[in-house]
């Protein structure tokens, strides 16, 4: 009663698995690539940098709002009964461990030291990523719609 004679019930599991793996493939695969290329970038030994005022926090504020994007992508869809503050609030906090975690790591290292105002970049550049990640969405498709 209630089943298809035609379907069985392994074919709607690999149904359902499919579409995991391709939100596994879609959303998860690009922000662990981006996690492991910042990782490598925040502990390999300092070499020819630029020489301007603040360059080091300028290019924590751009990953970190890199990062805060490939968070929300993740959250927004996934839980999309979460409003809107409260998904830039998790991708916020996620970045904020992240950044938290290579602060600490740093301080462990010979050749790159750990500081507050770097955390602080990376937490402005996560708030910086998810306010343009909605307004990125939302103007495309504001745009998909008038075409």
């Amino acid at each position: 009663m209630g089943r298809d004679p035609g379907k069985s019930q392994h074919g709607r599991f690999w149904q359902v698995q499919n579409v995991k793996r391709q939100e596994l493939v879609r959303y998860w695969v690009p922000l662990f690539g981006y996690l492991f290329f910042l990782t490598y970038l925040l502990f390999k030994s300092p070499g020819e940098e630029p020489h301007f005022f603040l360059a080091d926090k300028i290019a924590h504020l751009g990953f970190f709002a890199l990062l805060g994007g490939f968070w929300l992508r993740i959250f927004h869809p996934i839980q999309s009964h979460w409003s809107r503050n409260k998904c830039i609030l998790v991708a916020l906090s996620a970045t904020l461990v992240y950044g938290g975690l290579t602060e600490i790591g740093q301080g462990f290292t010979s050749d790159r030291s750990s500081e507050w105002y770097d955390l602080l970049m990376d937490g402005l550049g996560g708030m910086i990523g998810g306010y343009a990640y909605f307004r990125l969405r939302q103007w495309f498709t504001l745009k998909h719609i008038m075409e």
